[in-house]
């Protein structure tokens, strides 16, 4: 994993702080890894500087499966009105949105009364965790048997 590190343009010290941030990264697939690598350059036409910002930011992108996790993710953000040109903008100032939970943070939004079109802008200029937890909420659409609760694992109370 070092030498894919190293060849992705990664100092030492950049692949010191990946495996500070994410120590599990040197125990992953080396064919995961550069599948990762090949969707970051070639599908996210990142260079490899931006690269190099990614991985350093979110190491986990690392363990991430391309075709079931990356892709789908972009797609999903592409409905929202991220475009191809300002993809790499958003993902490198929020490298989560590629993660696990947006749909939940999504849907919250949507909850909250936010129009779809401002979704893209929420994305990147709000510091969101990605990967919140909200306690007594579900994706599925209001009215759908489950019923949300306005409080999150914060201890958020009724407004």
């Amino acid at each position: 994993m070092i030498d894919l590190l190293l060849g992705a343009s990664l100092s030492p010290s950049d692949i010191s702080q990946v495996l500070l941030a994410y120590p599990q990264a040197f125990q992953l697939s080396l064919d995961r890894g550069r599948e990762v690598l090949d969707f970051l350059h070639d599908d996210m036409h990142l260079s490899e500087s931006q690269v190099r910002t990614v991985l350093t930011r979110y190491p986990s992108i690392l363990n991430m499966n391309v075709k079931g996790q990356l892709r789908p993710q972009v797609a999903y953000l592409q409905s929202l009105g991220v475009g191809p040109e300002s993809l790499p903008e958003l993902v490198l100032s929020r490298p989560l949105v590629l993660g696990p939970g947006i749909e939940t943070v999504i849907t919250f939004l949507k909850r909250l009364g936010v129009p779809r079109s401002q979704m893209r802008r929420m994305l990147r200029s709000c510091p969101l965790d990605y990967q919140v937890h909200f306690k007594n909420f579900s994706a599925a659409a209001p009215g759908g048997g489950s019923s949300s609760s306005s409080s999150s694992s914060g201890g958020m109370g009724r407004y």
